[in-house]
């Protein structure tokens, strides 16, 4: 259960999902309901609820929904592997959890919100490297590899659009693989184009045409 300000979220009902109560009139109401929910932690700033929801394979992934307004619940982290426990740190930057991706259960920690990326790319001097983030940003993180790995803090450079959503995620966007200029200054991307979309015209008795 969580509790702030007058309110509190928790998980109820069979199979439990979330409600929402308020301390001052006992009223509550069910959040997100026909879905196997555990109620989690709330951000510092009290805006963004975490919590818990088994998938069809069984296992957990971590959601969050506002606080602030509609919930509009999203994932936030979905593996094939079991997520539980999970709190924010106090200044609201990261979350820790518990996961079984080892074999066994562990605590992991992630920087808070969990963006994810694909399709990585260097620089040719290796100074930097790039990515796709799931959020449709390229993004550069400086990097030192000798005399070991050193990686700093990404920067979003651009939104990356194209006119065509591809279903694969791995080509975010439309961007099916990019790679960077010796230079460093230009970007070369493979980007998918809307089909050809001239009318389909249906001729009808086409042997009697030809025959004239």
């Amino acid at each position: 259960m969580w509790l702030s300000a007058g309110r509190a979220i928790y998980s109820g009902a069979a199979p439990p999902h979330l409600f929402r109560i308020a301390l001052a009139t006992g009223a509550h109401e069910a959040v997100i309901p026909l879905a196997f929910q555990l109620s989690e932690d709330a951000s510092p700033d009290g805006k963004t609820f975490v919590f818990t929801q088994r998938t069809p394979r069984g296992n957990f992934d971590i959601w969050t929904m506002s606080l602030e307004g509609p919930p509009n619940p999203k994932p936030l982290m979905e593996t094939p592997f079991d997520e539980s426990n999970v709190r924010f740190s106090p200044d609201g930057r990261y979350i820790a959890f518990a996961s079984d991706e080892s074999g066994r259960y562990e605590v992991s920690a992630s920087p808070f919100p969990v963006t994810g990326g694909t399709l990585p790319g260097w620089s040719r001097d290796g100074r930097e490297l790039f990515y796709l983030t799931a959020d449709l940003h390229l993004v550069t993180v400086p990097v030192r590899l000798a005399p070991s790995l050193t990686v700093g803090t990404p920067t979003p450079l651009f939104t990356v659009r194209s006119a065509s959503k591809w279903d694969d995620a791995r080509f975010v966007d439309g961007w099916s693989d990019f790679d960077v200029s010796p230079d460093g200054k230009r970007f070369l991307a493979a980007v998918a184009q809307p089909a050809n979309e001239e009318p389909l015209t249906a001729v009808l008795n086409w042997p009697a045409a030809i025959a004239k």
